[in-house]
Parts: structure tokens; sequence; C-alpha cells
């Protein structure tokens, strides 16, 4: 069977899902992530870090005097909490901020298409007179510069707000990518 069979036998009616099972399953792993780092102990489990000069220093340790005592195991789901909630978190919002600017540069591509194809309408049928090039190639001009400083915006938040760059990025490739 080829593809244009298939494509022929798909009812017209029928909807296109909104998400792919693989953009699906990515999600539920995120937020299974995010939910289980926060059962271990989440987002407060990182250990403050105390300065052996303080008083606190020695009143939490069991073995404040001891300097020969083994330090105390820091293996355990305190190191996995974090990663795990952040980590889940950052997939998901990364992913909601990717397919909302999808969203958005559809609707502008679209807007900018029609606005497009009214202005050589009208152009063509005499209703309009010359159109200075120039001039709408310096307007295009600060709208290209005023889209790549809010993508710059966009990597800091990616790189610097979210918790865990890499999971962010992720996320974003996700849910920019067509779903089909």
């Amino acid at each position: 069977m080829n593809l244009e069979t298939q494509y022929e036998t798909a009812p017209e009616g029928a909807e296109k899902p909104v998400l792919a099972a693989w953009q699906k399953v990515a999600l539920v792993f995120a937020l299974i992530s995010t939910l289980a780092g926060l059962s271990l102990g989440g987002f407060g489990s990182e250990a403050a870090e105390v300065s052996a000069a303080s008083p606190q220093a020695s009143s939490f340790s069991a073995a404040a005097g001891d300097p020969s005592a083994p330090p105390e195991n820091s293996q355990g789901p305190g190191i996995w909490a974090p990663l795990l909630a952040k980590g889940g978190l950052s997939f998901f919002l990364a992913f909601c901020v990717g397919y909302a600017v999808r969203a958005a540069l559809k609707i502008l591509f679209l807007a900018v298409g029609l606005a497009s194809l009214a202005v050589f309408g009208l152009q063509y049928a005499g209703l309009l007179g010359e159109i200075q090039w120039e001039r709408l190639g310096e307007f295009w001009q600060v709208g290209v510069t005023a889209a790549r400083d809010q993508v710059d915006g966009l990597r800091a938040f990616v790189t610097g707000s979210l918790p865990s760059a890499a999971s962010g990025t992720l996320g974003m490739f996700t849910g920019f990518r067509r779903t089909g």
C-alpha cells in the first residue's frame, strides 16, 4: 500500500490530533519526573551551605568535635529530587513556550501574507499608488532587529531562568516541532 492510498482512504471530516503520540509521551514523562522529584523532596532538599566558622556548623553535626569521623552520606533521594523536579518542570514549561511560539508564528505569517496580498491586489487594481520599497525595507529592518532582541530574550530565559537548560531546550524543540 502506498502513501497516496492511505491519504485517500482517510475520512475527510476526521480531525488531526493536536499533539503527536511521541509528544504526549514526552509530556507525561516530564510530568511524572516532576512529581517524582517533588515527592522525594523537591526544591527544598538542597542543603544550605553552612560556614565552618558559624555556630550552626558544630551544633547540627553529630560528630562535630571528632575530625576523624567519616563524613555523612549525602547520597540518596536528596540528590535526585531537585534534578527530577527541576528537569521535568523545565521541560514542561519550555514545551508550553515552544508550542505557543509556534502558534504565534503561524498567526503572524498568515497576517503578513494576507496583508501582502491585499497591498498587491490594491496596487494592481489601481487603488493604491506607488509603493515606496525603500521605506518598507527600513520598517522591515526595524522589525527584524526587534524580533532578534526578542529571540535573545527567549534564549536568556531558556538558559538562565529555567533550572535545567538542557531539559528546557529539549522541551522547546518538542513543543515547537510539527505534530504530524
